[in-house]
């Protein structure tokens, strides 16, 4: 039956303390500085390793930490400090190890960081990009508006004129057609006008008059 594990705790959730004392805190520059100079460096390059030495009659045991190659002993502990032996011994081949390992780990992550950032500011010239785009779009939609609302308005005027002008050439065609067909009655017409104006001077000069012997109509 496989067995599930159970999902890792979130940093500063394995304790009640705050901050949380089980995870490190982040090595500062000065901080791996410091572990770098205490290295021993080159002296007695090579491998070192702890060794128990058994006790005798005269001399109880105890741990030493040798140089491989030489043999020289380079520390000596109680006999109770063996993991303590077998650290130093470790730790002066992990040490620089581990030191290299943040100096390239530290390297990818700056390029990471870098290359995010770029990433990040490709992204934000392209947002800005599009939103200038959207802009000039909406401008130009707003100015094509303007103009199809006012060519809009031109043609309904153009076919206001065009009515209007086709009323007044029919009006003209109208006048034309009545001009020709009292062309020929030019005379006559001259005639009618000159009875009627005899016709009005008849009726003036027959409009009755108040005579001295009728009686004067009431005021």
């Amino acid at each position: 039956m496989t067995e599930i594990s159970e999902p890792p705790l979130a940093p500063g959730a394995c304790c009640d303390t705050a901050p949380c004392t089980c995870q490190p805190e982040p090595l500062t520059p000065d901080r791996l500085a410091e572990i770098a100079e205490s290295h021993p460096g080159s002296w007695y390059d090579g491998e070192w390793r702890s060794q128990y030495v058994d006790s005798t009659a005269d001399e109880a045991g105890y741990c030493v930490v040798l140089h491989q190659e030489s043999g020289q002993v380079l520390a000596e502990l109680p006999d109770w400090a063996g993991p303590i032996a077998l650290f130093i011994a470790d730790a002066h081949d992990a040490v620089p190890a581990l030191l290299a390992e943040v100096d390239r780990l530290s390297a990818a992550v700056d390029w990471l960081a870098n290359e995010l950032r770029g990433a990040n500011l490709d992204r934000w010239e392209e947002e800005q990009d599009c939103a200038r785009m959207r802009l000039a779009w909406q401008s130009a939609r707003r100015r094509a508006a303007g103009l199809s609302g006012g060519l809009i308005r031109e043609v309904g005027n153009r076919d206001s004129w065009k009515g209007w002008a086709k009323a007044a050439e029919a009006e003209v065609d109208r006048l034309r057609a009545e001009l020709a067909k009292h062309k020929g009655e030019e005379v006559d017409l001259r005639e009618l006008l000159a009875e009627r104006n005899e016709q009005i001077a008849y009726l003036l000069a027959a409009e009755p008059t108040l005579d001295d012997d009728q009686p004067a109509a009431p005021r």
